[in-house]
């Protein structure tokens, strides 16, 4: 990997990916990580040359399908295509995640280990194509936990239930405490609660089998009481939203942890443990933390968070969305979410999602008794899916003076040929279904918007309607805001001469504004954050509207 692409994936989430079931999972978990942490996600393959077989149980082993007979070259066209698609995967589930790739030759755990030297977090599947699905690690996660010198997951198949608490072995260790420090982070931007387990186990492995008495019980969590205490210190101040359960146990400390993980969102161990602990659950680990995810622990579908003011600070605090639509793919992504109130105060949730089977973006509709949800899908298929669209996105409700209720959206037409356009859809008072056609508002016919508007909003001025957008492509350094503006919502909007909101106009404090929403005198909109284009940031900025034309401050 080149110095460059080490500069560019500094402080990203890096997830091996070698085209297996359980690295797919392994991916999307990071996906979500990244995006949770509003950093960047690097998915990283190596090929080796010739492929290198894995052990498997019994003695024998299994090339990777697909390069046995492969060339070089064929191999590499095969690694970019598989790659390409991956990554495509989680730009659809996270469309403002900044994910890249890295094709890289050698031996997999050492490439893996270069290319995440700077990363935030290096990810990695159980077990790859080789290995069989019952196994803890494969070779490449086994030798990764023990040479890798920094943060990792490894995410394992199975599904979680209960109450997914984030899970930490605690035994007064160094590495423990940068292990504590990882879960409550964790469990905080996740909305976890935290469970802090100390495993008694100076006593040789076979006096475990007998069952202690209470005196000993008593006698060890008076031990192990303020060996917690002391770990936990100063955590509790830091991070005063996240619940704690302390578990002190007697126990063999793989099946301590196994036991507490059952269920759990995330299991995080330290690498350099004191006594067995170290080697409870992956083996011979050194010189590495280990966060090991006993489940496959995807993003919430639909995150919300909350905040005491629109300054911030801003906390993750679950998912709204209940359930997937029938209509939708579970795995197809659910984009730019929108909730308005109703008259009768049913909380009405827009998005997009992927229609199953053939993937296109349509917006689809869920209600709830409360702003955060739960959210129930409604309807027996989308709300808006128009054929010919090339899907369509960015929902944004807008309700005129009258109490008339409209839906704004996106046709993504530029994906298949023509170029988008923004639409308005009026509703009935349910905030659910169609009233009448819909009406296009604008089209992106300007050279500067590159064939793509998006991401409306609609604010009305005593005599004009002003409607927001986002324009050119969200990675590039031309995404900016411009607006229109029309004497009714039918139009017809004539676009500014100029950007409302660019790099440029911001005097480049803030990079490629776009997303814009104006609530309450201020504007709200999001951009690139850093020089490294890894993460987006959401930014606010007051507005006024004299002589029914938008101002900054």
């Amino acid at each position: 990997m080149s110095s460059t692409e080490s500069t560019m994936d500094k402080g990203a989430v890096v997830a091996g990916y070698d085209g297996s079931e359980e690295a797919r999972k392994a991916v999307r978990w990071a996906a979500g990580e990244a995006a949770a942490r509003g950093c960047g996600l690097v998915v990283a393959h190596v090929v080796g040359f010739p492929p290198v077989p894995e052990a498997v149980p019994g003695g024998g082993a299994w090339p990777r399908p697909g390069f046995l007979e492969a060339g070089q070259e064929t191999a590499r066209r095969h690694a970019e295509a598989m790659l390409g698609d991956i990554a495509q995967e989680c730009r659809r589930a996270w469309p403002e995640l900044t994910v890249s790739t890295r094709l890289l030759s050698g031996r997999a755990p050492d490439e893996l280990a270069r290319a995440a030297e700077n990363a935030e977090l290096l990810v990695i599947g159980s077990s790859g194509l080789t290995a069989l699905p019952r196994l803890l690690v494969g070779s490449t996660a086994n030798e990764l936990l023990h040479d890798y010198h920094r943060p990792i997951v490894v995410v394992r198949t199975g599904e979680a239930d209960g109450d997914r608490n984030v899970v930490v072995g605690v035994d007064g260790s160094e590495t423990s405490r940068e292990a504590i420090g990882f879960a409550y982070d964790f469990a905080d931007r996740h909305g976890r609660a935290l469970v802090a387990l100390h495993v008694w186990s100076d006593l040789p492995l076979e006096a475990m089998a007998v069952t202690p008495t209470e005196h000993d019980r008593e006698l060890i969590e008076e031990r192990g009481k303020p060996l917690l205490d002391e770990a936990l210190a100063g955590y509790r101040e830091r991070y005063p939203d996240v619940p704690v359960h302390r578990v002190i146990a007697v126990d063999r400390p793989a099946h301590a942890l196994a036991e507490q993980a059952e269920g759990a969102a995330l299991l995080v161990v330290g690498s350099h443990g004191r006594g067995p602990l170290r080697r409870a659950l992956l083996g011979s680990v050194s010189r590495a933390m280990v966060h090991h995810a006993p489940c496959s622990t995807g993003a919430a579908k639909v995150p919300y968070a909350h905040a005491p003011a629109a300054e911030g600070p801003w906390r993750v605090a679950g998912d709204a969305l209940a359930a997937v639509p029938e209509w939708a793919k579970p795995d197809g992504g659910f984009w730019a979410p929108d909730v308005a109130r109703l008259p009768d105060g049913t909380f009405v949730l827009y998005f997009s999602a992927a229609v199953a089977p053939g993937g296109e973006m349509c917006i689809g509709v869920a209600t709830a008794a409360k702003a955060e949800g739960p959210y129930t899908p409604a309807g027996d298929g989308p709300l808006i899916c128009v054929p010919g669209d090339g899907g369509d996105i960015d929902p944004q409700t807008f309700v005129d003076s009258d109490g008339s209720r409209y839906l704004l959206y996106k046709s993504d037409g530029a994906a298949v040929g023509p170029p988008a356009a923004i639409w308005s859809q009026k509703l009935l008072a349910d905030g659910r279904t169609p009233d009448g056609p819909r009406t296009e508002l604008l089209r992106a016919d300007l050279a500067s918007e590159n064939a793509v508007v998006e991401a409306p909003s609609v604010v009305k001025t005593p005599s004009r309607y002003l409607l927001f957008y986002s324009a050119d492509t969200f990675q590039s350094s031309g995404y900016h805001t411009g607006y229109a503006s029309a004497p009714a919502l039918s139009g017809p909007f004539v676009k500014a001469g100029t950007p409302f909101l660019s790099t440029d106009l911001l005097g480049g404090e803030v990079d490629a504004p776009g997303g814009a929403d104006v609530v309450d005198g201020r504007i709200h909109f999001h951009g690139w954050l850093g020089g490294g284009r890894t993460a987006r940031g959401m930014y606010q900025l007051p507005i006024g509207f004299p002589g029914d034309v938008p101002q900054l401050g």
